[in-house]
This record gives C-alpha cells, sequence and structure tokens, in this order.
C-alpha cells in the first residue's frame, strides 16, 4: 500500500512539474542574473530573440518589443526555459522602464534599471538599459569655439532631440560627456578631438555613423564682437572692387582680449579669395592675445557681387492705381465739398535693387484739376517702405483726403502721381 501511495505521489509531482516548465533542455549558463537561495539548482532571466530586434543590450523607448523569460535547472538535473506567465515580474525603478505579467518590457526613458522576476520561491534580477532610438540623424557644423568650462550640445541634428548616441573620442582628455544631459559635452582642455557618434536608427537594428572634429580653446582665448555681440561666424557682401581689403570697420567687427583690450585682426595664410573677383569665399581670421599666448578664430562667408554702388538709383518698374474712389456733399447745386477721395497705387520695384540704409522713401500727391475753371487742389503724402535683405517686390499706398471746395462736381478731374525722393543703393551691408 506505501508502495502505491509513494507511486501515486510521485506521478503527481511528475505533471505538475510538466505543466510549468516548456521542453527539458541542456544545463546553461546563469548570464547576469542573481538568485537567491532555492531548491533550484539555477535560475536566470534572458531575453526572447524575436520580432527583428537585432541588438539585444538595450531597450528602446520608442520602437522594438522586449520579451524576456525564465530558465534553468532544477535539483535534480532537469532543465527548462521560457517560463514567462508563471512568474511574478517587476522593475526595480519604474519610471524607467515597465514590465507586464508575461515579462513583455516597455522602455520609458534612458536609464538603467533592474528588471526582477520570482520564480517557486527564487528571485533573480537582469539589468536593463534603456535607450530612445534615433529617426533621424545628420550632422551639423560644429561650432568655431568651444572654450573650456563651458557646457555644450553636441553639432548633430537629432529627432527625436533625446535619442541616444554612443560617442568615441580620440582624446579623453579634451572633452567629457555629461551623464545628466544627453547628447552634451563638457571642454576640459584646448586642442582638437576627433569624434566618432554612432546610433541606431530604427529599431530593427539599423546602424549610422557619424564622424567630425570638435577644435576647443581656453576660457581666456580673445573673443570677436559682431557689432558689440560676440560672433564666432558671419557673413559680408560687398560690390566687386569696392574694397582693396577686407574692411573690419565696416563690417562692425572687433577682437578684444579677456580683460577689454582690442586686438588687429588677421587673415589666415590659408584663406584664398579675392575682392575684385565675383565670387563666394570661405576666409578664416584670427587674433591672438600675446600676453597669454591664446589665439581665437573667425569664420568669414565673403560674398563679391558684380554690382557697382550708384546714387539716387530709382528702382521703380511701373505703377499701378487701383481701388480708386471719392465721396462728395454738396451744400447747394453751385458748391461741392470733398469728403475723400482713395486710392492704392502698386508700385512695381525691380528686385535685383536693395537699398544701404534698408529704407526707400516716398513722396506722393493727388491733383485734383478743374478744367473749365483751371483751377487745382492738390494733397501730399510721404511715406516709408521699409526694405528687407531681398527688397519687397511690390507694395501698396493709399491715401484719404478731406477737403473743401466750391468746384462743379461736373467739371472735377482727379490725377494721382507718385515719385521716389532719396537714394537708393544696389548692395547693402550685412
Amino acid at each position: 500500500m506505501k508502495k502505491v501511495l509513494k507511486t501515486i505521489i510521485i506521478s503527481a509531482l511528475s505533471i505538475c512539474l510538466a505543466s510549468c516548465f516548456d521542453v527539458p533542455k541542456s544545463n546553461s549558463n546563469s548570464g547576469n542574473s542573481q538568485s537567491d537561495s532555492s531548491s533550484l539548482a539555477s535560475l536566470e532571466i534572458y531575453r526572447l530573440e524575436s520580432y527583428g530586434m537585432v541588438d539585444f543590450e538595450w531597450v528602446f523607448t520608442n520602437g522594438g518589443i522586449s520579451e524576456y523569460a525564465l530558465r534553468g535547472v532544477d535539483k535534480d538535473g532537469n532543465a527548462f526555459d521560457k517560463v514567462r506567465g508563471g512568474a511574478d515580474w517587476r522593475m526595480e525603478d519604474s519610471s524607467i522602464a515597465g514590465v507586464d505579467s508575461s515579462g513583455t518590457v516597455n522602455g520609458k526613458k534612458d536609464g538603467v534599471t533592474k528588471l526582477i522576476a520570482k520564480y517557486l520561491g527564487v528571485t533573480v534580477s537582469y539589468e536593463i538599459k534603456v535607450r530612445t532610438i534615433a529617426k533621424t540623424f545628420e550632422l551639423k557644423d560644429p561650432e568655431n569655439e568651444y572654450r573650456t568650462g563651458v557646457l555644450y550640445s553636441m553639432p548633430l541634428n537629432l529627432s527625436p532631440e533625446n535619442a541616444t548616441v554612443d560617442y568615441t573620442f580620440s582624446r579623453d582628455d579634451i572633452v567629457t560627456l555629461q551623464e545628466n544631459y544627453p547628447n552634451k559635452f563638457t571642454v576640459k582642455n584646448p586642442g582638437t578631438v576627433h569624434v566618432t557618434a554612432h546610433a541606431y536608427t530604427t529599431w530593427k537594428g539599423e546602424q549610422g555613423t557619424l564622424e567630425f572634429d570638435i577644435d576647443t580653446m581656453s576660457k581666456d582665448a580673445p573673443t570677436f564682437y559682431l557689432k558689440g555681440s560676440p560672433s564666432t561666424a558671419s557673413t559680408f557682401v560687398c560690390a566687386k572692387n569696392k574694397y582693396s581689403s577686407l574692411p573690419f570697420d565696416a563690417m562692425k567687427l572687433t577682437a578684444k582680449t579677456n580683460n577689454n583690450e582690442s586686438l588687429r585682426i588677421y587673415v589666415s595664410n590659408d584663406s584664398n579669395y579675392s575682392l575684385s573677383a565675383v565670387g563666394i569665399y570661405d576666409v578664416t581670421l584670427y587674433a591672438t592675445d600675446e600676453k597669454k599666448n591664446l589665439t581665437s578664430y573667425y569664420h568669414l562667408t565673403l560674398n563679391v557681387e558684380e554690382y557697382e554702388e550708384k546714387a539716387e538709383l530709382s528702382p521703380i518698374d511701373a505703377v499701378e492705381y487701383s481701388n480708386y474712389s471719392m465721396t462728395t456733399e454738396s451744400d447747394s447745386p453751385y458748391s461741392l465739398a470733398i469728403n475723400s477721395i482713395t486710392f492704392s497705387a502698386r508700385v512695381y520695384l525691380n528686385s535685383k535693387y536693395v537699398c544701404s540704409d534698408g529704407v526707400l522713401h516716398f513722396w506722393f500727391y493727388i491733383h485734383v484739376k478743374v478744367w473749365s475753371q483751371s483751377r487745382y487742389v492738390d494733397e501730399t503724402c510721404k511715406t516709408d517702405i521699409q526694405m528687407t535683405k531681398d527688397g519687397p517686390t511690390t507694395f501698396n499706398l493709399t491715401k484719404t483726403w478731406h477737403s473743401a471746395s466750391d468746384l462743379d462736381p461736373k467739371t472735377l478731374e482727379v490725377s494721382p502721381n507718385i515719385f521716389l525722393s532719396g537714394n537708393c543703393y544696389i548692395h547693402i551691408y550685412y
């Protein structure tokens, strides 16, 4: 009878174990899981290789599906794996990632946490690294100066902006990444560092790599000023043969030391440009603080145009009048009060002209003529049109005029006119 009961109990235990585990397999290593003391010989968490995932080190916040399961060996040497629903899953830091009852993990924000599972009284953990994957990934123009002790963003266009990028530096003593700010770095020392930026661009594992140099300088290096504000680069446009050398005064470009002492600006020997030939040139300028032996550089885009400067140049190509209207009020059969005369004049400008002071000055007048009496009533108006960099091509002028007279309405004739006052030049200074 005892043998029969023993057989029944062993059979029941076998059925129970079979229902809890999948297909038995050979023994496996425990990876980076950690287990408490238990009757199981080993137990670990592992990631299921599914859904096209290529990189199994990371969990992404914005793509892919990350599923985890349990596998191990019992005290009798029986191997099992793919235990999911029967375990109790949780996250050490649920703000970084979440997990459901089947072991599926979803990333919430960049960071590192632990996935914890409890099964048959045994608790194991697994390190989870969460990152935001890039949808687009391209290089911007690096800044002309990166000063020591200052926090900067990497010269990359990322979508989303918080995408995680892996950086490799040729010299770790030049810059250092900030742990709390993705894609930001602090300059430690002056010098040049070659940067390799690597990012996953889709959750399926497609990757992108960009390389660029970052030139750094001392925080006490000279500073360039454009129109009184710190600047590292600008564009200057001038007419061909206008200047014999770069006009830093006209450009309103200066350089000063850290002690606010003015410095002379030089053109780098490797800059090739001409002020007498039309073209767009890249020019490198520099200024040196001899006392501290510190030098700063400035990037100038020089645009030399064909146009020659001319004074009193009319930019008007044509004028069209429209929307003309007049309202009158008669006091008697022989007198008339002009309440208002309104018109719009559309002025067409020659688009290649740009004014040096950015403003076009216009005068226009309304000339009311009564032929039978040879009498005139004039109303004059002045207006200023603010130009943009490229200049407007059309704009409207409107005048409402109030006047009273004894003019005969049957012989009234209104003749609007427009003309330019002031100077206009073909080029503009930046």
